[in-house]
């Protein structure tokens, strides 16, 4: 199972516990500078996928479709909602997804990018509690489920298992901030 969700000419430190795989990428110091984690969807080409950067004040959180799981061809601006366990998000924070289609010989693809919606949310440091909420509830839970909404495209609902993903995302929680 192959997923590179970004592009790096430095060479990552690989790890899978469970069903989360890591990609670690260090700086000249050695220092984690950007983790990858990511699990898939089991029979199909859905993979979620969480990217921290040292370099950026907020977590990327993504699911990636591929093939005959894409959703569209065009760009979309989607509605986002989830549970963990069963569990609705916290009501405080609204979340958004940006939809993303690639097209190529080589690849079909959608990503869609999971994100505080912009006017829900009055400052920097509100923005930073609602994603480390998530990533906080993420770490604590066995199971998401994402549901999209879009009134050309329904509300396709997306499950992904949590485990695992707790034990490797804690020892680079200062680069996932």
């Amino acid at each position: 199972m192959a997923v590179v969700l970004t592009a790096s000419v430095q060479a990552a430190e690989q790890s899978v516990f469970q069903d989360y795989h890591l990609s670690v990428y260090r700086d000249a110091q050695q220092s984690a500078e950007h983790i990858e984690l990511f699990t898939k969807m089991p029979d199909r080409e859905v993979f979620f996928g969480i990217r921290c950067s040292s370099q950026s004040p907020f977590p990327m959180l993504e699911v990636l479709l591929f093939n005959d799981e894409v959703m569209s061809e065009l760009p979309r601006l989607l509605q986002a909602d989830y549970r963990i366990d069963g569990q609705a998000g916290d009501p405080a924070f609204k979340w958004q997804a940006v939809l993303k289609p690639h097209n190529t010989f080589e690849e079909v693809s959608n990503r869609v990018r999971i994100e505080l919606d912009p006017q829900s949310v009055k400052s920097m440091n509100v923005m930073q509690e609602g994603y480390q909420s998530l990533l906080e509830n993420l770490k604590q839970g066995e199971k998401l489920e994402v549901t999209f909404s879009h009134r050309a495209l329904g509300k396709p609902t997306y499950a992904f298992s949590l485990r695992g993903l707790k034990k490797l995302l804690e020892p680079y929680q200062d680069v996932c901030k």
